[in-house]
Formats: C-alpha cells, structure tokens, sequence
C-alpha cells in the first residue's frame, strides 16, 4: 500500500506503507527501508480521523455507518456523483454507475445502506437534507456536525461498541427501532415522543420533567432544556415534540401516562404537528440534538408512535 500527494508523489520512500519495516523481497540480506515520513500512518489517522487499524486491515460493509460516512464529510470530488461512488467499495455495496444523476446517486446509495443498516448511529447527521427525503442529508456533509469526541462519548455512554454487527446479524437489545425501513412514502420508523416547548429567540426545546429530589422523593416539575439550532423557520404549532432515536425498552419505564428516561444520552429528532395536519414533519437543524440529563433519571409525557419521516 502507497500514498501519494495530489501531485502522485509518494508521501513516503517506504516500499510498503502498510508494513514500512519489511526488507525489500528477493534481495537477500537487504535492510529495511527506513522512511523520511515514518509516522505516515499517524499523520493520516491525525488528519482524516481514519484509524491505523482501517488503514492496515480494513473490512467492507455496512457497520460502523456514522464513522465511515464521517471520512467522506470533509472530502470534495471533481463530480458530484464521485461523492456517493467513491463509497461503494467501503460499505461493500452494489448500485449503477451513472454520471449525470448528480445528488440522486448519493441518495440512491443512502437508500441502499438504510436497507442494511440496522443500527441508529446512521441517523446522527445535522443539516440540509437531500431533496428526495428529508430522512437522508443532502451529502455527507451532514455526518461532519457531530464532533468525533461527542459521538465516541456517545457510543461509549450506550455500549454501541459491544452491540453492533455485520450485515444479517442482528446484535440481541440492538437500540432504537431496527426494523426501519425506506418506503415509497419515506422513511418509516417507531420513535418515542417527548412532548416540549419550543423558544424561537433561545433555540432551544423545553421539555417539562420531573427530576429526582431529596429521600429519593420525585420534586416538583423541573424543565430540561436541549439546544436546538434551526436552520429554517419554524412554522407556529400547538405541538412540538423530540422523537428519541436511541431508546431502548429498558431505558424507558411507563408509569402511568408518563415514562422514566433512566439512560442518556439520546439522540433525538425535532418534530412539530402543524395546524390542521394528522402527520408530524421533520424539522431541519444545524445541530446534532442530544439529550443528555447526566444519568439521573428523568420523568416526563411520552408516546410511541410510527412515523414516516
């Protein structure tokens, strides 16, 4: 394995960057080629957040979604198609070539990896959406407003790790809604709802909660805000609510009309149910929206619902 510069000079004078020790084959007594560059390796993992372990032996498919999707965020093609064609090898996918297309080919690849995908982290994107779906980002832009830290952190917080598999395996308490799936009418999903306030002027969501008091007595009804930067006007609703993508059965214990969040964080989508309408719309946000209440438990109005997004 080689890596060159936009120019096609080699960024090393190792013979294989992938193995920069290894005497040159068929020279007997030769010495290992020592490089100029021989944290090459290092400096790539620094720059692209790919780690040395994908560089050295990678392995194809649809798993760890949000974190290959992020490689490609900070890329730029020469062809618009490029962007989506250039991942058909890494998630190990099949799907015409047809230059010309223009953002449909990276939709027609996202359809494809929802299709497999079984797990939530694909849903971890902020922005524009793409202008056939507003369950799919426009380009994979939108998987670079989650910063790396925040969604290892998040990852590490909900054992995602330990859970997740390659295609056709489904790991046992997978969270979220697993069967998912792209339909002629959208991206059908079970969520759960959270019924808030939303502040126009502060961006952000209130959601009305209970939160533990002292004696572990439940004190009186505490808000819990959650940021949520908007990228569009939001039309004037009686109802607004944050559907939790993450969730899992254990995390959510009813009682009565209301449910107990006892994990964080969550990942969450903005819903609002415009006048006069019977379907909840999606609305766009510059930020990746998490809830997170620190681990204490949290009681606040919750429904589950399916959705087409």
């Amino acid at each position: 394995m080689k890596f060159y510069g936009r120019n096609w000079e080699p960024l090393s004078d190792n013979r294989d960057d992938k193995h920069p020790n290894v005497p040159t084959p068929g020279v007997e007594g030769s010495m290992p080629i020592t490089s100029s560059h021989a944290d090459i390796l290092a400096s790539i993992t620094s720059l692209t957040e790919i780690q040395e372990y994908d560089l050295t032996g990678f392995s194809p498919g649809v798993f760890r979604v949000q974190q290959r999707l992020r490689w490609a965020s900070r890329r730029t093609t020469t062809r618009i198609e490029d962007m989506a064609y250039c991942l058909i090898g890494i998630f190990d996918v099949s799907m015409p070539i047809t230059y010309g297309e223009g953002q449909r080919s990276w939709f027609r690849l996202m359809e494809i990896i929802l299709q497999q995908c079984k797990s939530w982290d694909v849903f971890a994107w902020a922005g524009p959406w793409s202008p056939y779906s507003c369950a799919i980002p426009s380009s994979p832009k939108g998987y670079d407003a989650l910063d790396v830290n925040s969604f290892i952190a998040l990852r590490r917080t909900l054992d995602m790790g330990k859970l997740e598999g390659k295609v056709g395996q489904t790991p046992v308490h997978l969270r979220g809604d697993h069967t998912f799936a792209m339909t002629r009418h959208g991206l059908q999903m079970k969520l759960p709802l959270l019924s808030a306030a939303f502040g126009r002027t502060k961006q952000e969501v209130t959601i009305h909660a209970w939160t533990p008091g002292s004696y572990l007595r439940w004190s009186k009804p505490q808000d819990l805000t959650v940021q949520v930067k908007c990228r569009q006007w939001v039309p004037k609703a009686e109802i607004y609510c944050l559907g939790i993508v993450n969730y899992s059965v254990s995390g959510l214990a009813r009682l009565n009309t209301e449910y107990e969040i006892c994990e964080g964080p969550l990942l969450c989508f903005f819903f609002t149910l415009p006048p006069n309408d019977q379907s909840w719309f999606r609305l766009q946000t510059e930020n990746v929206i998490i809830i997170d209440h620190k681990g204490a438990p949290v009681r606040c109005g919750c429904s589950f619902e399916t959705l087409l997004i």
